[in-house]
């Protein structure tokens, strides 16, 4: 999950650009997919616990 590479943006308010997936994928020789679903998964907890809605909601 650290493996991408990122820069701060110049402008208002200032943006964190994340390395596109094929150049990751490129650079480390393998798919991040378990980690983006980790990611995922944790976010949707996330909305689920904070606005009362089920996670299965977030997916639509």
């Amino acid at each position: 999950m650290t493996a991408p590479t990122r820069k701060v943006t110049i402008g208002v308010p200032p943006k964190i650009q994340i390395e596109p997936k094929g150049d990751l994928i490129a650079r480390r020789g393998r798919s991040p997919n378990r980690s983006d679903a980790v990611g995922m998964g944790l976010y949707a907890e996330l909305l689920a616990s904070t606005s009362g809605r089920a996670a299965s909601a977030v997916a639509r």
